[in-house]
């Protein structure tokens, strides 16, 4: 860990719980009970050893891990990929979210939120039983959250492929305590500009609640076309966040909701600036006329509440700050996510503190400033 102190509190906008049987799930309505989620024995991955373990939701294999549609995550904990990591599995999992919290205050870490692992795929096409699973999950982290209050925070999950559904748990979320929600980069095969998804942005403006588009696999049918971990990450996983670009950028979502608070998480920020490259590109144009927002994208940008989570190629960041504005760019840990090999835990703190390119008062707004705007925090 770096040793270079601040004399400013350090917000982490966005780690994870890898979620572990018996816990979130137990919190599941009883008129679901027979549907309960539960964790099975999955030893015969090709070349994937360590993935035995999956979850069983609804009839499927959630993450299926190999196939049309495999999706690789470290969820659930019990699996021996996770037993590898050098973090104990009730600190990946939360279900000792007092250890959990003494472990992010040795990082250096005075606040985290978390995220959700599982959810990073849709897991069932019955929306008003995935609408249970999340209200599920967000019970149980409002549970665990209480008993470390000053560190855990959480982003609740929404059904958002339902608006109606997704504002009726995101009140009940704001309820127990969600410092903001979590929804996927599309809602399933529908785009979050389509007027269908109206209900829920006026309510979360209304209710002032900060939305966070985090990457992810939120289309069955672009997941199920990828038959390699290769193409399960480059093609729907990595491009997944582009779609949602195009609907905030140019699908006329701040028209129409302008005090909106929303962020990216966990997206590739080159991404970011291909996409304004080639959105300023053909805005002018006559081939895209009429185009759907009154503004640029550029100036959708600079006008509303738009953050940007980083994590990735650290050399790029004072760029980034620069593209999309120093008060605009969000630190995140992905705790206890893992890059670039077998348990590599994210350093991702230790690469913004260090950072010879960033002056201290750029350090501040990435440790600090950004997050408790954009989460509403005092301190």
């Amino acid at each position: 860990m770096s040793t270079q102190a601040f004399n400013f509190k350090q917000f982490d906008a966005d780690s994870h719980v890898q979620e572990t049987g018996n816990s979130w799930e137990m919190y599941l309505d009883d008129s679901f009970k027979n549907r309960r989620p539960v964790v099975i024995d999955n030893p015969h991955v090709s070349e994937r050893p360590y993935r035995n373990k999956t979850w069983y939701i609804d009839g499927r294999l959630v993450p299926k891990n190999q196939g049309n549609g495999g999706v690789v995550m470290s969820t659930p904990c019990e699996m021996e990929f996770a037993l590898k990591k050098p973090v104990a599995l009730e600190v990946q999992a939360c279900t000792d979210p007092v250890r959990r919290g003494k472990m992010m205050r040795e990082q250096g870490i005075d606040r985290t939120v978390i995220y959700s692992t599982l959810f990073l795929e849709t897991v069932t096409d019955d929306l008003v039983y995935e609408a249970a699973l999340m209200r599920s999950w967000n019970t149980w982290m409002s549970e665990m959250s209480k008993q470390d209050k000053s560190m855990l925070r959480f982003a609740a999950l929404v059904p958002i492929r339902d608006p109606l559904l997704a504002v009726k748990e995101m009140k009940k979320a704001k309820e127990l305590g969600a410092d903001a929600v979590m929804i996927l980069p599309t809602a399933g095969e529908r785009m979050l500009h389509d007027r269908l998804m109206d209900p829920f942005w006026a309510e979360a403006e209304a209710m002032q609640m900060p939305v966070v588009v985090h990457i992810g696999w939120p289309n069955p049918r672009v997941t199920n076309e990828c038959t390699t971990p290769s193409t399960i990450f480059l093609g729907a996983f990595d491009t997944s966040v582009w779609w949602a670009y195009i609907s905030v950028f140019t699908g006329g979502i701040f028209d129409r909701f302008k005090n909106l608070k929303l962020s990216f998480m966990e997206h590739d920020a080159r991404f970011f600036d291909v996409f304004m490259e080639r959105a300023m590109h053909w805005f002018p144009t006559e081939a895209c006329k009429p185009w759907p927002t009154k503004k640029s994208p550029e100036d959708v940008l600079r006008e509303h509440q738009i953050y940007f989570g980083f994590e990735g190629d650290y050399g790029y960041l004072p760029k980034f700050m620069d593209l999309v504005g120093e008060d605009r760019v969000l630190g995140a840990f992905d705790f206890p996510h893992t890059h670039y090999g077998v348990a590599s835990l994210s350093a991702s703190f230790d690469f913004m503190r260090d950072h010879k390119e960033l002056t201290p008062e750029r350090k501040k707004k990435l440790l600090h400033d950004n997050s408790a705007a954009f989460y509403g925090w005092n301190d």
